[in-house]
């Protein structure tokens, strides 16, 4: 009697552990995903912010140097 109630606890026990191991490797599915998730949203945003800074260098009027300094040995 008292024997087959040890392996009954044991028995559950065991699928209790069962059941840790496969929430664990479920949450770290999860967190996986959502690094995952995170890096891509990372990556999106500073390719956004790159777009936006090259379009906006694309707007200004860019002066070959040496125009500047024909200008400048002018006004000397």
């Amino acid at each position: 009697m008292v024997q087959h109630h040890s392996e009954a606890a044991r028995t559950a026990l065991m699928e209790n552990m069962n059941i840790l191991q496969i929430l664990a490797i479920a949450l770290s599915a999860v967190r996986r995903l959502m690094v995952l998730v995170l890096t891509v949203r990372s990556v999106n945003i500073c390719m956004v912010a790159m777009e936006r800074s090259v379009s906006s260098v694309d707007q200004l009027q860019l002066v070959p140097a040496h125009t500047v300094r024909m200008e400048n040995m002018k006004d000397n």
